[in-house]
């Protein structure tokens, strides 16, 4: 092609295309870059051309051009290029290289290209990205656009919450570059490529194991049409249905609950009716007074069951629309385990159980109502007695731990699976309806233990090591604090000690009960002081110099053992009484508190008798009592 040709061509593409020589400088600009720029022919040859780049763009475009001509490759770049108007507008601009038959260059041709819509296209898509992105980051569902080779193209924040990856990661990937599990991602493909295909939304859900743990998702998937009504994109919106799902399998189970519990309500009534209608008929028809009166009995056994099973019914209403009134007061859970075991006795007996009872030698006093109490112990052993084989063994015990009394009722029966320990206080809840030896039963007893026993402000747990393995209920209570006598208020002696005021230390890391020992004591007439551990002992009865020193032995740092040596070793405190005054109550406890120096050993709640003797043994007697 000649240069005229060349010119006439170069003249009529929309581009401005110019012509430079092997060294960079320009020979000739088109028609459309004189009427753009309004320079002219002669001004715009050699290296004149820069005047209408942008300033901040120069230095790197002549040092792009520049590394061209050195190394002879192509240029490609975007740059702005100021018009006769003023104004800047984006140039695609390309440059290559003309060679001659040796290969060496010539001359070089470029053109630029005007992409101010195509910017303003690409700028608009992003707008509207960036919008999309800001509305859907507010939103917990994860909004997930696809192309047809499944590849992510925008992914919303809520993402990250599900998987740990930024939304950034996704960009460009498939589910399988990303790794997810192989039968998700077959999923995902066969919903996507239906909706590319027939163009109709699809919805799935789908099982995921987040960084929460499982969860369950449900996706609805739509497709995206361009101008010519093709599909051009899919988009998902997948939403966490997990606690959804949760919530519907529990009102399931509820449902299913109740359908027991209505056919075992109903199988329970008729026991005890069945009999009592055919003792009445019985009744009717024998004139026999030894006949007569076994039925009657018989019949009242059975009442007493009916009348029971309406009572369990009630307190759950009751308890459930918050109805029930606790009667509390100061009571002894020594005298509610007798009341408990005396009521479930016959049960007990009748299975041929071996009912093992433990209790303290003193009060383990609680602010309960007795009644209540009774009863959420007495449908542990019944339940107990339920699930245990004739000839079993069930053991009770209670304990004075810290600030709680604890009721513990273990048996060797049929056990609790893993998998039923956390439904075993729930309403009409029961281990095992097929068990042979089961006694029947409404599975409201334990759901009623659970709420009596919160309700006085405690908790019950269940634990099992499994099938065969038997079952331990333990019920942890709030114990009082207080060591006055059973009535609930403070008795003050009426006639003071006859002896002189003594100083009195007392020493536990429970402040309340501390305390409330020293005001006790001041009560009576003595000085006292109360401090909470036992580096403050020492260094307390080092000043004060008591006659007599209550230490817990259950400190913290240094022991009650440790306070009993360190006074007794010093000096001016070595005849001083010492009392161990602590929840410890086995013989090889009192052992070693004698061991560490003390001369009585008391076990708390202390009452008041057992004070007052230690004060009159003291106040009687120069030497420590043994």
């Amino acid at each position: 092609m000649d240069a005229l040709n060349f010119r006439m061509l170069a003249n009529a593409i929309p581009q401005l295309a110019w012509m430079g020589d092997a060294n960079g400088g320009m020979l000739w600009f088109n028609d459309r870059w004189l009427e753009y720029t309004g320079q002219t022919q002669e001004s715009s040859l050699g290296w004149a051309w820069q005047a209408v780049h942008r300033p901040d763009e120069l230095a790197d475009t002549v040092e792009r051009w520049r590394r061209s001509l050195s190394t002879g490759q192509p240029l490609r770049k975007v740059l702005h290029l100021q018009g006769s108007d003023g104004k800047y507008r984006p140039f695609l601009s390309i440059a290559n290289p003309i060679r001659d038959e040796s290969g060496a260059i010539v001359a070089w041709i470029g053109t630029h290209t005007d992409i101010t819509e195509q910017v303003a296209a690409e700028e608009r898509l992003r707008a509207r990205d960036r919008e999309l992105q800001a509305l859907t980051d507010t939103s917990p569902d994860v909004l997930a656009r696809f192309d047809r080779h499944f590849r992510h193209l925008f992914v919303s924040s809520a993402v990250t919450q599900a998987t740990n990856l930024l939304p950034s990661a996704f960009l460009g990937k498939t589910n399988r570059e990303l790794g997810m599990p192989s039968d998700l991602c077959d999923l995902w493909e066969e919903a996507l490529g239906s909706v590319f295909e027939t163009g109709t939304p699809r919805s799935l859900e789908f099982s995921y194991t987040t960084p929460a743990g499982p969860c369950h998702f449900a996706s609805r998937i739509v497709p995206e049409r361009d101008a010519y009504g093709e599909v051009e994109n899919v988009l998902a919106v997948t939403q966490d249905i997990t606690a959804r799902k949760i919530a519907e399998q529990a009102v399931r189970d509820a449902d299913r609950r109740k359908d027991e519990f209505l056919a075992t309500l109903a199988h329970e009534l008729r026991n005890p009716l069945a009999p009592i209608r055919t003792g009445l008929e019985v009744l009717n028809s024998t004139s026999d007074a030894k006949e007569s009166e076994r039925v009657r009995t018989m019949m009242g056994r059975q009442l007493a069951h009916l009348i029971r099973l309406v009572d369990d019914l009630l307190d759950v209403s009751r308890i459930t629309s918050g109805k029930v009134v606790l009667k509390k007061q100061r009571i002894d859970l020594r005298e509610v385990i007798d009341v408990a075991v005396e009521g479930c006795r016959p049960f007990i007996d009748a299975a041929k159980h071996t009912l093992t009872v433990a209790t303290p030698p003193t009060p383990v006093w609680v602010d309960g109502d007795a009644t209540r109490l009774a009863q959420v112990l007495s449908n542990i052993l019944n339940n107990a007695s339920k699930y245990t084989s004739e000839g079993g063994r069930i053991d009770l015990t209670l304990q004075r731990q810290d600030d709680a009394a604890v009721l513990q009722v273990q048996d060797n029966g049929y056990g609790i699976p893993p998998e039923l320990l956390p439904d075993v206080f729930t309403m009409f809840a029961q281990v095992n309806r097929t068990l042979h030896r089961s006694q029947g039963g409404l599975g409201i007893g334990l759901a009623l233990v659970k709420r009596l026993v919160e309700k006085h402000g405690g908790k019950v747990e269940a634990r099992s090591g499994g099938l065969g393995q038997g079952s331990t209920f333990i019920v942890n209570l709030p114990a009082l604090l207080s060591i006055d006598e059973p009535n609930g208020s403070p008795t003050k002696p009426s006639v003071r000690p006859q002896s002189p005021a003594l100083r009195v230390l007392v020493v536990d890391d429970n402040e309340d009960g501390a305390d409330l020992l020293a005001m006790l004591l001041e009560g009576l007439g003595h000085h006292s002081v109360a401090v909470y551990s036992g580096e403050a002992a020492l260094e307390k009865a080092a000043v004060f110099q008591p006659q007599l020193v209550f230490c817990d032995i259950g400190l913290p740092g240094i022991s009650g053992y440790d306070v009993g040596r360190a006074l007794r070793a010093h000096a001016q405190l070595a005849n001083v009484m010492l009392v161990a005054l602590t929840g410890w109550g086995s013989e090889e406890d009192k052992r070693q508190s004698k061991g560490a120096g003390f001369d009585h050993h008391l076990v708390k709640p202390v009452e008041l008798a057992a004070l007052n003797e230690v004060l009159a043994k003291l106040s009687s007697s120069d030497a420590p009592a043994t």
